[in-house]
């Protein structure tokens, strides 16, 4: 482990579990370095622990929403997705407009997504929450997740080439499928293409779920969109 930015950051190598499923070796490599980060924030005296990853924006909105009793032992927060451009360049530079969560259909998860309280008896529990075994879980209005998933053509297909052939079912059992169809769907029309070379198919398919400006002012309009301003990230751009 070594210390970066004044020992504010710590920087350590990850889980190396090896799957044939590029999707569920993710998935598995994720709840373990989440384990190993809670025994490390114990360690150093960090009170709570936010899975986050490195398509997302942790934004606050109020910290003094934030849950200050201790019978709190994980605090849940609502994600919005990033409308995708064909290119987006650095997308936390040039996207600025989100679906509102509950407002329009999301293309990834939905779930939101959590911090709990390094104390024992937690553990992870998927990318989403934690398991607790003591303790209440409660929705926090103090922040919120912007999810930057697959906002450009390049970025998506970048994604699902990674991922590969995976299973219709999360982490390969057969006991909870997989539900978004854009997820699938990706999927297929990208081994499709790869089966011939031929990424016409792709373009097609990623192009229905552009947004084009008038879409995005319409959408905001409506309430259906949120819009952050890039001076609210700076310091995620600089």
């Amino acid at each position: 482990m070594r210390p970066l930015a004044g020992k504010r950051i710590m920087v350590r190598q990850g889980a190396q579990i090896q799957h044939d499923s590029r999707l569920t070796r993710t998935l598995l490599r994720q709840d373990t370095n989440a384990n190993a980060a809670l025994v490390e924030c114990r360690k150093r005296g960090v009170d709570w622990l936010a899975h986050i990853d490195d398509d997302e924006v942790f934004r606050p909105l109020d910290p003094l929403l934030w849950h200050q009793n201790a019978d709190v032992a994980q605090l849940h927060f609502v994600n919005h997705e990033a409308c995708p451009r064909w290119v987006a360049g650095n997308p936390f530079e040039t996207i600025r407009h989100f679906k509102r969560s509950g407002r329009l259909p999301f293309l990834l998860y939905e779930g939101g997504k959590s911090a709990v309280r390094c104390r024992g008896g937690v553990g992870a529990d998927g990318p989403h929450r934690f398991d607790v075994s003591e303790g209440t879980s409660v929705l926090c209005p103090g922040a919120e997740i912007l999810h930057y998933g697959c906002c450009s053509y390049e970025a998506w297909l970048r994604k699902y080439l990674n991922l590969g052939s995976f299973s219709d079912w999360y982490l390969d059992e057969f006991r909870t499928p997989i539900t978004k169809r854009f997820h699938l769907e990706s999927r297929n029309v990208v081994q499709r293409c790869l089966s011939n070379w031929d990424f016409r198919p792709c373009e097609i398919f990623f192009s229905q779920f552009v947004w084009n400006d008038g879409d995005l002012q319409q959408g905001r309009l409506r309430g259906d969109l949120l819009y952050v301003p890039i001076s609210e990230l700076a310091g995620f751009v600089d």
